[in-house]
């Protein structure tokens, strides 16, 4: 029997992580996360991933902004991929969607999530210093 793996399931652990430490995952204006497109509706973020997609044409679409839920700036980009072995790869998009945040002018970390609760599930956190993006942790 094969194995399904699922982005929505990762996407679940990720929220489940940010709820344990004490973030509202609520929809704004109620709480501070903006998944995917929502972000049009968001007057601040709205112009931000425009024509940033990774494949050069159109606009981005990061899985998950945690947002300031008082001033909307973004805090998180969050990239989630259902098997562990991608957790290069979502770190390396939330860094994409996370340049676009400071292009705007926002001071963000990149968080890249990877894996299966029933299994394994990986982290990895980059923040920019000294000009590049560095792992810590």
């Amino acid at each position: 029997m094969s194995k399904h793996l699922s982005e929505v399931r990762t996407e679940d652990t990720a929220l489940d992580l940010l709820r344990i430490q004490g973030w509202r995952t609520d929809k704004v204006p109620k709480g501070a996360l903006v998944r995917q497109n929502e972000y049009k509706n968001v007057p601040v973020l709205a112009g931000m991933f425009k024509g940033k997609s990774k494949t050069g044409s159109g606009d981005a679409y990061p899985d998950f902004l945690l947002i300031n839920p008082q001033s909307h700036i973004p805090l998180l980009v969050i990239e989630a991929k259902a098997k562990l072995e991608d957790l290069d790869k979502a770190l390396e998009e939330a860094i994409w969607y996370a340049s676009a945040c400071r292009e705007a002018g926002h001071s963000v970390v990149a968080v890249g999530i990877a894996g299966q609760e029933r299994s394994a599930v990986g982290i990895k956190v980059a923040k920019r210093v000294d000009n590049e993006w560095k792992v810590i942790a």
